[in-house]
């Protein structure tokens, strides 16, 4: 007889391992890129169809439901240079929701923006830091089977996660670097990289150089600062 160690769950679309388990552990699920194979999200302590998020970077919907033709270039976003343009005509929605979960729901709005949430109950809500014209929030919703979302205006970095669970975000860039990367309590860290792909720095949210890296041969590459 068998013992089971672990347990996996895999998606009919793109066969990639979209919510795993250690016996006796907690869940943790996943977001791809299916157009890069690369991991978009990774959720502690939630289900596959709990949780959505999107930076709005490549062709994949990463479990919201949207208009691609809203998609808009904006150099001055929190990560990558994609945002989406609120309208009440093409809302960012998100259905099969569980109406008994406490749900976090965050995302960066550009100065000038306006939201609408409908959907749920909504509490807690809060207004963080801004970064290039974007202004983090976050607002909790409970008893919803669905939220849709609309307004006016730039959003960004749209994320949504049961309130027990932790996510971590990526964004690459069209070569498949990693360029951004959001904790799971919101903090961006960004990725710089020379003429050869090879990373360079890792800077915090507002630029300050949080490692450097050099690639020499028998000298060094990059001059003190």
């Amino acid at each position: 007889s068998f013992i089971e160690k672990a347990d996996f769950t895999i998606s009919g679309t793109n066969a990639r391992i979209i919510q795993q388990k250690l016996v006796n552990d907690k869940d943790q699920a996943l977001i791809w890129d299916n157009g890069y194979t690369l991991p978009l999200a990774q959720v502690d302590n939630a289900y596959f169809t709990d949780i959505a998020y999107n930076s709005f970077e490549s062709a994949e919907i990463g479990n919201w439901a949207f208009n691609s033709g809203s998609v808009v270039t904006d150099a001055t976003a929190p990560t990558g240079t994609h945002v989406y343009t609120l309208s009440s005509t093409y809302p960012i929605s998100k259905a099969s929701l569980n109406s008994g979960q406490l749900y976090v729901f965050s995302y960066w709005l550009k100065s000038g923006a306006s939201i609408s949430i409908s959907g749920g109950t909504q509490s807690s809500s809060v207004t963080g830091r801004t970064l290039n014209g974007y202004t983090y929030h976050e607002v909790k919703i409970t008893g919803a089977t669905s939220i849709s979302i609309t307004g006016s205006g730039n959003v960004d970095e749209v994320r949504l996660y049961p309130s027990t669970a932790q996510m971590t975000t990526y964004t690459y860039d069209a070569l498949m670097r990693l360029i951004a990367e959001c904790s799971a309590n919101s903090t961006i860290s960004y990725y710089d990289y020379d003429a050869l792909n090879r990373l360079l720095d890792i800077r915090d949210q507002f630029g300050n150089v949080l490692k450097a890296f050099q690639y020499n041969y028998g000298r060094q590459s990059r001059v003190s600062q």
